[in-house]
């Protein structure tokens, strides 16, 4: 039955189906992480339920592993390399997870496959990933020149729009997009 209250619920089924793979194919291999989410059992004198209070797709600093945790238990993981933390999570309403490291971002499938994968260049680092529509999301870069935030088709993985007039803004590691951009497709539109 779907909930229209959390409809992000009802996609946990395509995380534990059968055909989800241990290691995915999109997976690149990673050391064990140093923590585990649900290790330890929550101190009896804390309110709450712990980990079993919410559902919860998470991930943290110095940690190169995705975990989704349900009813206090991890029932999906997903492995993106050695290197940096995640830095920010979106589940997407089909599934699909928009993720930034901070030396990259990219998005993976419930099944384990990396859709699409944006690189840093030297000296840029990415904290922050925001979707924005049905097909759109938002890179913050920081950059040692000048921030800059990248907007991305979530199909493809193109680049569609960059916006480099952050010359005030300095070292910005944060942004949200309160308005529609504008249409890429449409000259001179997201200049207004």
């Amino acid at each position: 039955m779907k909930n229209k209250n959390t409809p992000l619920m009802d996609l946990l089924d395509k995380f534990t189906a059968p055909d989800v793979p241990q290691f995915g194919p999109g997976e690149i291999p990673c050391s064990v992480p140093r923590f585990d989410p649900t290790a330890e059992p929550t101190p009896e004198n804390w309110p709450g339920d712990g980990l079993a209070q919410h559902t919860m797709l998470y991930v943290g600093e110095g940690c190169n592993r995705m975990f989704l945790v349900h009813e206090g238990r991890v029932i999906w993981t997903c492995d993106t390399g050695e290197g940096w933390e995640y830095d920010d999570v979106w589940m997407l309403k089909n599934g699909d997870i928009l993720f930034s490291r901070q030396s990259w971002a990219g998005m993976v499938s419930p099944k384990k496959e990396l859709l699409w994968r944006i690189d840093c260049e030297p000296g840029e680092e990415m904290h922050t990933i925001q979707p924005l529509d049905d097909h759109r999301c938002a890179l913050l870069v920081s950059s040692d020149k000048q921030p800059y935030v990248i907007f991305v088709d979530e199909y493809t993985g193109e680049i569609v729009w960059v916006l480099r007039d952050f010359r005030w803004l300095k070292e910005c590691t944060a942004v949200q997009i309160l308005d529609d951009p504008g249409d890429p497709e449409i000259v001179c539109d997201c200049e207004r």
